[in-house]
């Protein structure tokens, strides 16, 4: 069986919290259009964080300047 990505990290009775923690992190600085990078705390496991990092580079369909 395949293991989901949180119950690698977390037990299964922390499965809730975590979930909970993620959108709190996406919600204050993994904003879709324009992610915090600079300030996160999970940029070193961020396949695109990392990829970008210090090029000022929003992601994709962002349609602010």
């Amino acid at each position: 069986a395949t293991l989901s990505p949180q119950s690698r990290v977390t037990t299964p009775k922390d499965h809730f919290g975590f979930h909970i923690l993620l959108i709190r992190h996406g919600r204050h600085t993994c904003y879709a259009r324009n992610p915090a990078c600079e300030r996160c705390p999970l940029l070193d496991g961020c396949p695109w964080g990392l990829a970008n990092r210090g090029t000022g580079k929003r992601a994709k369909n962002s349609t602010k300047g």
